[in-house]
Order: structure tokens, then sequence, then C-alpha cells
């Protein structure tokens, strides 16, 4: 009889440890999703950024073209005033009606 119950608590001891190996297994598949989920998250966030500065250096770009166009119109502004300097009709000085008639 007592050979029975050591046999039972033996075995039972046994069904404990493996229960306590397969949690051990599962705690350590949950850890590694876990941990790529959190990459996958970080990368996510990292992807955003690069997207975000990539819009930034887009709109950086065309606010320098635009802004280089207005500095040549003005440029140019500049240059046909320095050739109209005196009207060749009416002798003022940056006469808007006859400016660009020569």
């Amino acid at each position: 009889m007592e050979l029975q119950l050591r046999e039972k608590e033996r075995k039972r001891q046994e069904a404990y440890d493996e229960f306590l190996k397969e949690r051990l297994l599962v705690d350590e598949l949950v850890g590694k999703m876990y941990d790529e989920g959190q990459t996958e998250r970080q990368l996510e966030k990292v992807r955003a950024t690069q997207q975000h500065i990539e819009q930034f250096k887009k709109y950086r770009a065309e606010c320098r073209h635009m802004e280089e166009s207005k500095m040549a119109k003005i440029r140019e502004l500049q240059t046909c005033a320095s050739l109209d300097a005196t009207c060749h009709c009416c002798r003022k000085t940056f006469c808007p009606e006859c400016r660009r008639s020569e």
C-alpha cells in the first residue's frame, strides 16, 4: 500500500514537472511573440517618421521653388525698371503706361 502511494506521488510529481516545462515553453513563446510585436511597432514608428521626413522635404522643395520663382520675378522687374528708368515718351521716371512699349 505504501509503495502504491509513493508511486502515485511520484507520478503526480512527474506530471507537475511536465506541466512546469510546458508552461515555461509557452511563456517563452508568448515572450517572443510580444518582442516581435514590439519590434514591429517600433518599425512602424520608424517608417512613419521617414514618411513625415519625406513629406517635409517635398514641402520644403516646393517652398524653395516658389521662393526662387518669386525672386526671379523681382529680379526681372528690377531689370526692367533699371532699363525703363526714364520713359521715352513722357520723360517720367518709371512710367507704368508705356514702360514696355520699346
